[in-house]
């Protein structure tokens, strides 16, 4: 980390809405967000993808493949906790 931007340490982060999908998604603001703040457990509280935007229209940038893969490897070390609960827009994946 840069002395411009010190990371900041939590016990929880809420992560929600992000619309992995849909072309509204600020991925790439989020992945920033999660490089200078850390924390013990990240919820990811529902509506990750948006699978209603991805029913009528694939949008899959690589900022959204690179928080899908910060997600799957922080759930695979020891260090995160990553529970999950499904939102609204998730129904169309299921």
């Amino acid at each position: 980390m840069s002395e411009e931007c010190p990371e900041r340490r939590f016990r929880t982060l809420f992560i929600s809405d992000v619309h992995l999908g849909a072309r509204g998604s600020q991925a790439e603001r989020l992945l920033d967000f999660l490089r200078t703040h850390d924390a013990d457990t990240i919820y990811l509280v529902g509506d990750i993808v948006d699978g209603w935007a991805l029913q009528s229209n694939w949008y899959w940038p690589q900022s959204h493949n690179d928080f899908v893969q910060k997600m799957l490897r922080s759930a695979a070390s020891t260090s995160w906790k990553t529970p999950s609960m499904r939102g609204s827009m998730d129904g169309a994946i299921s």
